[in-house]
């Protein structure tokens, strides 16, 4: 099992102490491996003013990782050498190359959907689980190799990064020679130039390149370029708390937030996530952006693998974490972004923010770090005491219709749609990415 931690693609480590994978390994006899990788723009400066034949290392080289190297995604390559590696070695601590199951959680999550839109990343394993990570949908691309520098998003955002580290109009070798003067501080620090996420983190991350990302993984599904393997994928009830904690969200910010984020739209959002006083819009805007971001596109991911896939073998399992913590600041904050990991770790006597594990909570912990164990052996997440089956048998137009895994104190599947069927209304406005 190997994990690819979260952060934003800023900020995090393989080797924090909520991703010891002690309890895990020995509680199912597997190896867990945990992995890093480059993050900020030392990670994901992603433009084709990079690629010059001419830098060091690249010239006479013609393989696809090399000719990736030059473009950006620096973080997803490293992934894909940490995976190559697990294939080469694994065996010497006990594992099996044959088996391995890769799983993160938010960048670490939408990672993983990067290694499935990757050729590069064939043969490397055989599962993955997707902890809130979206619904691999939310791709930009790089542009074409012909276009025009300034045209696309990701290019435009390039340039202001390339103009905060002193190297404007630069390209190619050129470039490499002015990015090796600038100072890490500097790099770290123009992180959050090129602009942030409404989660108020850099807009950094793995883009299609048309070499190591090939496209979006859920459109290769329909097109038939891409055979899924076997996929967990969930969110948490709660996921928005985390970020907007410390937000002054009042009525009014939620009403101006609707109406100049939806223009026309915006009644149509004021009837699916109602609000009449501060208590109330808070809580509505949490809970439309957890949707928007987390929830709805991996009920939608999960719809297109399903109807895509029906006579393959690969399936797709759904879960929806909503359990709390009764203690500390998590309590104060629902099933909040990352509160899902501990229990999956088997690593529940963690003290989080001041919150200590009940029984309750340890209970549940050795459930869902089973249910992971089982996946990751066989490719099913079912327990002796919990059938779990996959998302759907048949096809259905609506991505709510499906069988998800509520993880809480008692374990359940859902008989109804969650989120009160918001999603299927949101996907109808055309309020979410992804495949029709």
């Amino acid at each position: 099992m190997v994990w690819i931690h979260g952060g934003g693609f800023v900020a995090g480590s393989g080797s924090f102490n909520l991703y010891n994978g002690a309890h895990l390994a020995a509680r199912g006899e597997v190896v867990v491996v945990t992995v890093n990788y480059r993050l900020g723009l030392l990670g994901f400066l992603n433009t084709r003013r990079l690629a010059n034949n001419e830098v060091s290392g690249f010239q006479g080289e013609s393989d696809e990782l090399t000719h990736a190297r030059q473009v950006g995604n620096f973080g997803i390559q490293d992934q894909v050498l940490a995976l190559r590696w697990v294939q080469d070695h694994i065996r010497d601590f006990g594992g099996d190359p044959d088996n391995v199951t890769v799983f993160g959680e938010s960048a670490g999550g939408f990672s993983i959907c990067a290694l499935l839109g990757s050729s590069l990343s064939e043969g490397l394993f055989e599962r993955v689980i997707i902890q809130s990570g979206g619904g691999c949908n939310g791709f930009v691309a790089l542009g074409e190799r012909g276009e025009e520098l300034a045209t696309t998003v990701v290019e435009q955002s390039a340039a202001t990064s390339l103009e905060s580290m002193g190297c404007a109009g630069l390209s190619g070798v050129e470039l490499h020679e002015c990015l090796s003067t600038v100072p890490l501080e500097t790099v770290i620090s123009s992180a959050s130039a090129g602009g942030e996420s409404i989660l108020g983190l850099p807009q950094l991350g793995p883009v299609t390149d048309g070499v190591l990302i090939k496209g979006r993984p859920d459109q290769m599904i329909r097109d038939g370029a891409l055979d899924p393997p076997s996929i967990l994928i969930g969110s948490n009830a709660d996921e928005m708390t985390l970020f907007t904690f410390n937000l002054p969200i009042d009525l009014d910010f939620y009403q101006s937030s609707v109406e100049g984020g939806f223009g026309l739209l915006a009644n149509s959002i004021f009837n699916l996530y109602p609000a009449e006083d501060d208590q109330e819009a808070r809580a509505a805007y949490n809970a439309l952006l957890s949707d928007l971001i987390f929830i709805c596109p991996k009920l939608k991911f999960a719809a297109t693998v399903s109807d895509n896939n029906r006579d393959q073998d690969a399936n797709i399992w759904v879960y929806h974490f909503t359990h709390t913590l009764s203690s500390g600041l998590p309590s104060l904050l629902g099933a909040t972004h990352a509160l899902e990991i501990p229990f999956v770790f088997n690593n529940s006597h963690l003290e989080l923010y001041g919150a200590s594990a009940s029984e309750e909570d340890k209970q549940l912990s050795l459930q869902m770090s089973d249910s992971w164990i089982n996946f990751a052996r066989t490719g099913d997440p079912s327990l002796p005491e919990l059938a779990w089956p996959a998302y759907r048998s048949t096809e259905s137009p609506s991505i709510d219709e499906g069988q998800i895994m509520e993880w809480s104190v008692s374990p359940n599947l859902f008989n109804i749609p969650i989120r009160m069927g918001r999603c299927q209304q949101l996907n109808e406005l055309n309020l979410l990415r992804g495949i029709e």
